[in-house]
């Protein structure tokens, strides 16, 4: 070192380094003093002026070197005699050696290890693992491989799975508090216990051999350590007197029906499928089953408590059919198709595929005045039954309706179509007649108009005919008419019609009162229209008579079968008031006059139809004396002809059997001539043996 003033000194340190020396951020100024006084300024943490003083001139606090040399007791004068580069590696050393206290106090610090009473420290060493469980304190160094865990809190409802890492094999731990584990064994996780009551079971399935067990309560189970429950805790069934339970073997899969009353827990292996509720069938009941192996049906009676078997199912409850008298029932097999009948009284129990769509019917009473329309569905042909009394239909039978005998009076005629369509007039003007329609008959209706007051306007209202009256019948008619004077009238009149052919009738028209009451109009508006009204109120009943005559010979009637028997104006009257008031006088008057001729004219009506009555009376009597006398001659004349043909027949047969024996016809005819003389004789003897005559000698 080289000693120099304290100027020189400064002037050095700001000089560069020379060759082979480190640069120092601080040089340290060396004084001359003596090594006694230095050691007690650093020592007292006192300086010179020139030590505390920068190159700047400003004050400097000692270092840790200075500190560390001086109560060391380094010696100065070695320390000083060392070169810079020396003293730079020991500074550095220095430094070294106290970061390295520092980091060994910082890890020693950090290895002490404070393990609480639910913990455990895991050691893993080359030679094996342990474990050391609280509570303790320990140093733990960096190079030694430890794992803290935390102790498992169990309660008294849990237990532990422990997982052991050599053997792969599960464990259960159940003793409550605190749980360490083992240095080769691993928590899988905590379970609770399951707590089966009175009426509980659980089903435990060894996941590894498939092998299972039942346990039921009251207990606390803890599995064991492959078994699992799929379902959990299962409520066990109670059978009674009306409950049942169904179970099935599932390694043979056989069911079987368990009615033993109790608390019912499955065996291993046993399935509960259901658990039923017995069926109570009442007196009047009765309930189909099905076995679900053969699909065949049974049916059950009432009053019974029904259990259905291991492969039986319950279809449905009904009630049984209660006939009374006079009631019957169908019945039809869903399967066959067969059906059959039952008849009441009687309480029917269908069979397990017999349906009744009808339900209840009612037996048809027959009287002598109705019949039954039956139907056979197997040929498709109708019949007409009729008989007195109750009438049930057969199978396949259906009654379609009941039929009224039809009663057509003398004076009436019924029109009836058959099957082929054509019309048949029922009708007898005798005695009357009563029938029934046969199948595939029908009564035709005709819708007739009503003409019971006066109208002018068509159509008026319709009635339901169904039996034509074929007496006289009254329609009354009103029409609007001007006179070849040009007066406008209002005739109110009556028409007496009859129907005379019901077969032109019903073939010409639809409506045969219509026709009559528009054609009566026709004539009578073609009749006054060429009257004046003078000439018409003078000679009121000439002129109504005569277009009575002329409508009767029309053939528009005759073409219809319908006669007309008269028409009658019963009262008339003037549209336009002047005339009304005319008028009123004149019909007062002509009334009268027309009442007195029509009196007389009824009386000479009523004799002249005596007199022609009697006239066709005895004209009656001439035809029935001819006729007699010409079924007389008739008579004799084909009696004759009858004794004649005998005759011959008799003689033919007697010559050509004569033949073989008498070649000749004379001979034949001789012996024919003698036994017909003998018959005559043997007659004569018997008519004289019959009389009362006497011979006289």
């Amino acid at each position: 070192p080289v000693l120099c003033s304290r100027g020189e000194t400064h002037s050095r340190s700001r000089q560069q380094p020379q060759h082979g020396e480190m640069p120092s951020s601080r040089v340290v100024p060396v004084h001359v003093e003596k090594h006694e006084d230095r050691s007690d300024s650093l020592v007292s943490g006192n300086s010179s002026s020139s030590d505390l003083e920068s190159p700047s001139g400003t004050e400097k606090r000692a270092s840790p070197w200075h500190v560390w040399r001086g109560w060391s007791g380094f010696p100065h004068d070695a320390y000083d005699g060392l070169s810079d580069r020396t003293k730079y590696r020991f500074r550095c050393f220095c430094k070294l050696l106290c970061l390295s206290f520092v980091i060994f106090l910082i890890v020693l610090l950090s290895c002490i290890k404070v393990v609480d009473i639910n913990q455990q420290l895991l050691f893993k060493k080359s030679t094996g693992w342990y474990v050391r469980n609280g509570p303790f304190t320990a140093v733990v160094w960096p190079h030694e491989r430890m794992e803290r865990r935390e102790a498992t809190t169990v309660s008294q409802r849990q237990y532990v799975v422990i997982k052991d890492l050599h053997t792969e094999l599960l464990q259960h731990h159940t003793t409550s508090g605190l749980f360490f584990l083992g240095p080769y064994q691993e928590l899988v996780g905590v379970k609770e216990k399951i707590v089966l009551r009175r009426y509980d079971y659980i089903r435990l399935i060894d996941k590894l051999t498939g092998s299972e067990r039942v346990v039921h309560g009251p207990q606390v189970v803890v599995p064991d350590p492959l078994e699992e429950s799929k379902d959990g805790p299962q409520l066990c069934p109670v059978i009674s007197a009306t409950t049942s339970v169904l179970v099935e073997d599932r390694l043979s899969g056989l069911r079987q029906v368990i009615t033993q009353r109790g608390i019912f827990v499955p065996v291993p292996f046993q399935k509960i499928v259901a658990v039923r509720e017995a069926t109570l069938l009442e007196t009047n009941q009765f309930a189909v089953v099905k076995d679900e192996l053969s699909g065949q049906l049974r049916n059950e009676e009432g009053p019974q408590l029904l259990h259905l078997g291991p492969y039986e199912s319950l279809g449905r409850v009904r009630e049984k059919v209660v006939l009374e008298r006079g009631q019957y029932v169908r019945l039809i097999d869903s399967r066959t198709g067969a059906e059959r009948i039952d008849v009441g009284p009687a309480s029917v129990v269908p069979g397990p595929y017999e349906e009744s769509s009808e339900g209840q019917q009612v037996a048809v009473h027959l009287t002598p005045a109705t019949a039954a329309l039956v139907l056979s569905m197997t040929s498709g042909q109708q019949l007409l039954v009729v008989k007195v009394g109750l009438l049930t239909p057969k199978p396949y039978e259906k009654v379609l309706e009941v039929r009224n005998r039809i009663h057509v009076l003398p004076h009436q005629a019924a029109v009836v179509r058959n099957p082929l369509g054509d019309l048949l007039i029922m009708r007898n003007e005798t005695a009357g007649l009563a029938f029934f329609l046969q199948p595939y008959h029908s009564l035709v209706p005709f819708q007739w108009s009503s003409y019971k007051t006066h109208r002018v306007s068509e159509p008026g209202p319709k009635e339901n005919v169904t039996l034509i009256d074929m007496r006289v019948q009254r329609l009354l008619f009103a029409s609007e008419v001007r006179t070849s004077d040009n007066v406008k009238l209002r005739l109110e009149g009556i028409a007496f019609w009859r129907v005379m052919d019901v077969a032109k009738t019903v073939s010409m028209t639809s409506d045969a009162p219509s026709d009559v009451a528009q054609r009566v109009r026709n004539t009578v508006v073609h009749t006054l229209s060429g009257t004046s009204l003078e000439v018409f109120m003078n000679d009121f009943s000439n002129i109504t008579a005569e277009a009575s005559r002329r409508a009767a010979s029309e053939s528009f009637y005759s073409d219809r079968g319908l006669q007309l028997e008269t028409v009658e104006v019963t009262r008339f009257e003037s549209l336009e008031n002047e005339t009304s008031e005319a008028l009123r006088t004149i019909i007062a008057e002509s009334s009268n006059r027309i009442n007195e001729l029509e009196k007389a004219k009824s009386v000479n009506d009523i004799s002249f139809a005596k007199l022609m009555n009697e006239i066709a009376f005895e004209n009656h009597r001439t035809q029935l004396i001819k006729a007699r006398a010409t079924n007389l001659h008739l008579e004799s004349s084909f009696g004759g002809e009858a004794s004649g043909s005998r005759m011959m027949q008799r003689a033919g047969t007697l010559i050509g059997g004569l033949e073989p024996t008498l070649p000749s016809i004379s001979e034949r005819l001789r012996i024919y001539k003698m036994q017909e003389n003998l018959k005559g004789r043997n007659s004569d003897v018997k008519t004289l043996a019959s009389g009362g005559a006497h011979l006289m000698l």
